[in-house]
């Protein structure tokens, strides 16, 4: 194989001019073509037609360098695999190759069957060399052996090169259109349109994610600068058309957000990136970017701020500080508001490092507490209480709970948790607790009272018969007068331990406030200390109230002591009662119109704040120190001058002591006189009483007491027999005088049962305990009187005359 055979005896013609005009048109068609076979059709055709070829073939190197037959004239489908190229691929300069007899020539000797086949006996090489360098080869066969001509072989040269040139741009249209897929397909992968505003022309060209992203036909939509405006939201417009006009200005790169309303009437957040461009000559002609739709984004962001607007308002509202640390609970990376603010600090004191933390806590607990940290593993909760100091030198009480944060994986990656402040709470514990025992032991001294009650009636009973029993003058009396005063004083202080222990109803009686006050002034002047100087003012007209006398000194001494607590060490305490007419129009402003009786009690202490003021009434509210008082004193004076329908008022500033003004309707009856040891005739007429006690001494004094009376008297010590008596005989009992507490049966279902018998039945219920529960309840079922332990002689006698009457 040789680059210039000679004919020898094999013919050889030249290029008419016909033909010469033949390639000048196919150089031209071949630049029209407008498809790769188009173009290869057209050359083979034409170099055939204008050399007198029979046999023709292009024959183009594919992506991996292999030399392929694209197309073909005058020879059969076999021959496209049977194509190789004469020159290497990486020739630089190759020149035509002419075989002149493929019999003879040995480069083809592989090739001669297929030759043969094909009917070809010379064969022509024309390399197709581009700027990129060899493309392949024009492959010319003749029927007989020849060699073509120099003309000839020009012009096979000239439609090679141009076909080569043909090839080359193919292949750069080809790989644009390649690059241009690739660009549409990553832009509707991510999302992002482009577009280009020549501000030359005002021409904007959008690519098609950009016409998909704003809902836009490329068909039936033409973009342009006003359009695109347009398309804003109104809010945005301004801002929008400023930055563009300034970038064209500035020339400096941006990106900003907006919203525009789509064809279908969607709101849609979009987020445009634009950089200005500039032409050959540096001036700017144009803006070009990037536009994405954002509106997910945009929504997922807006959702994670409000869900974090949500968690900081709900952290900054609870009692409880959150907090956040690594892994190693080593390093701090959140801390709220409240819980610095439990600490007494700020946020910035835990800034970093935990090891802040260690420094508040108190001494005595930081040994067990760092313990149950270290002790723990990584990935379980923790829950501690210890004792915090603030820098203002309070002790608080924390409850800290604590617990992992995992990853998808499992890992932990964080420690989060809370610390609640829990001082006031454990102080009501406590209190709770305190308020248990004294209810255990108000039951306890309940029951020693009730026992000591059913004593004490003996005694007072028996007296009462002695005094019957003497005649005037007899000099007993006397010493049985002493007696009874003694257990006159010793059911005072019986009615005091169940007042105690809340088994005594209120008793409101007529009563002289001004002895009232004279005995507790009496009692508290044995109490405080000699510094401080107690005072007291009795108006001598002021009328009666109708009050508890044991509730009313709890009042006095309450208060009291409350100004003693104000005080300190020393100073003036003023007790003052007054009558309506020492009272002014101002003073009884808002105040009921009735006549109202005035007791105050004032200090020369440090005062109130106006906080303190509006919550001084609160139960356990109190201003002492722990340990130092329970908050109830002014609860129970508030709560008892309630309850007796009246008012109460204070004054007080910080410095200048402070005044309780309690106010109490006047009696309108005129109050009890005391009354000397009164003489018990006889006023029975021999009705049957039946009376039951548990307690023999006291059922034995009773049922002598109404015989001497001059009633018939049937005692049992047992509330069933009591029963079947009256079950036996109902109308042969005229009064039935019970106990209230009794084993088995009590005496209000005793008197339940005897009026389902005999309706109608006069009861009198007698107790040592009767609370108002109680006493409600036997007025309820119908019971005529209800007395209380220890019952006289003068008492119980005009208890039955009364029921008789």
């Amino acid at each position: 194989m040789s680059a210039a055979r000679s004919p020898d005896d094999h013919g050889s013609t030249g290029v008419s001019y016909a033909a010469l005009q033949a390639i000048v048109r196919l150089t031209v068609a071949l630049s029209r073509a407008r498809s790769s076979a188009e173009l290869y059709r057209l050359a083979l055709d034409g170099v055939a037609g204008a050399l007198r070829i029979d046999r023709a073939a292009v024959v183009v190197f594919d992506a991996d360098g292999v030399a392929r037959v694209e197309a073909t004239v005058g020879l059969s489908a076999s021959s496209r695999d049977l194509a190789p190229s004469p020159w290497p691929r990486a020739a630089i300069d190759p020149r035509p190759v002419q075989i002149a007899d493929v019999t003879r020539d040995p480069a083809v000797a592989d090739r001669r069957a297929w030759l043969a086949l094909e009917d070809i006996a010379a064969l022509a090489y024309i390399p197709l060399v581009g700027a990129s360098g060899l493309l392949g080869h024009l492959l010319l066969g003749h029927a007989r052996p020849r060699v073509l001509g120099d003309d000839e072989l020009g012009a096979a040269q000239t439609v090679a090169t141009q076909l080569a040139f043909m090839i080359e741009r193919d292949r750069a249209d080809q790989a644009l259109r390649d690059s241009e897929a690739r660009l549409r397909e990553a832009q509707a992968i991510a999302q992002i349109g482009s577009f280009f505003w020549d501000t030359r022309t005002e021409k904007v060209t959008w690519s098609d994610e950009l016409y998909r992203i704003y809902g836009r036909d490329r068909a039936t939509f033409e973009p342009t600068f006003a359009s695109y405006v347009e398309s804003m939201h109104p809010v945005d417009r301004p801002r929008v058309v400023e930055t563009l006009t300034a970038a064209l200005g500035t020339h400096a790169p941006f990106a900003h957000d907006y919203r525009v309303t789509l064809p279908d009437g969607r709101l849609r957040w979009m987020q445009a990136r634009v950089r200005a461009v500039r032409g050959p000559d540096g001036a700017v002609i144009g803006l070009g970017g990037t536009c994405q739709d954002i509106t997910e984004r945009r929504t997922a962001a807006d959702a994670i701020r409000d869900s974090e607007e949500r968690f900081q308002q709900l952290v900054d509202t609870i009692h409880e500080g959150v907090w956040m640390t690594d892994a190693s609970m080593a390093t701090v990376l959140y801390i709220s508001p409240v819980f610095a603010r439990i600490f007494g600090v700020d946020a910035a004191t835990f800034s970093s490092s935990t090891e802040a933390v260690w420094g508040f806590i108190h001494p005595d607990d930081q040994a067990r507490v760092r313990a149950g940290f270290d002790g723990r593993r990584i990935d379980e909760p923790f829950d501690q209480i210890y004792r915090a100091i603030r820098p203002d030198g309070a002790m608080r009480w924390i409850h800290a709970r604590g617990f992992p944060v995992r990853d998808t994986d499992g890992v932990v990656q964080r420690i989060a948790g809370v610390i609640e402040d829990v001082t006031e709470r454990r102080e009501l514990e406590a209190q709770l607790r305190q308020s248990h025992k004294m209810e255990a032991l108000g039951t306890l001294s309940g029951g020693i009272a009730h026992d000591f009650n059913n004593i004490l009636g003996a005694i007072v009973g028996n007296v009462g018969l002695a005094q019957i029993d003497l005649e005037p003058g007899h000099a007993a009396l006397d010493s049985l007068a002493e007696v009874q005063q003694a257990c006159d004083r010793a059911s005072a202080l019986v009615r005091q331990i169940l007042m105690f222990s809340r088994r005594q109803p209120t008793e409101k009686k007529t009563v002289a406030l001004g002895a009232v006050v004279q005995e507790a002034v009496k009692f508290m002047r044995a109490t405080l200390p000699a510094a401080i100087e107690l005072v007291r003012t009795i108006d001598p007209l002021a009328p009666r109230v109708l009050a508890d006398t044991t509730q009313m000194h709890q009042v006095l001494v309450n208060l009291c002591t409350n100004a003693w607590h104000a005080l300190g060490g020393a100073g003036r305490i003023t007790v003052e009662l007054r009558g309506p007419a020492m009272l002014d129009a101002a003073e009884l402003a808002g105040l009921p119109a009735d006549p109202l009786v005035c007791l105050s009690v004032r200090d020369t202490g440090k005062g109130m704040e106006a906080a303190t003021l509006e919550r001084m009434f609160e139960p356990f509210f109190t201003t002492k120190p722990a340990g130092e008082g329970t908050g109830l004193g002014l609860s129970v004076v508030h709560g008892i001058v309630l309850a007796h329908g009246g008012a109460i008022r204070v004054t007080s500033q910080p410095g200048q002591g402070t005044t309780f003004r309690v106010y109490f309707p006047a009696a309108e009856t005129p109050g009890e006189t005391t009354a000397k040891m009164l003489r018990v005739t006889g006023p029975g007429r021999g009705e049957r009483i039946l009376h039951v006690d548990d307690e023999v001494a006291l059922s034995r004094v009773v049922a002598r007491t109404l015989t001497r009376l001059g009633y018939d008297v049937i005692s049992h010590t047992s509330a069933e027999t009591a029963l079947d008596a009256i079950l036996a005989a109902p109308d042969r009992v005229d009064l039935l005088v019970t106990d209230l507490s009794m084993p088995g049966m009590s005496g209000l279902e005793l008197a339940t049962r005897a009026l389902a018998v005999r309706p109608g039945l006069p009861i009198v219920l007698i107790s040592g305990h009767a609370d108002e529960e109680a006493t409600e309840e036997a007025r309820r079922i119908g019971i005529r009187k209800v007395l209380h332990k220890p019952v006289a002689a003068v008492a119980l006698g005009a208890c039955m005359e009364e029921i008789f009457s």
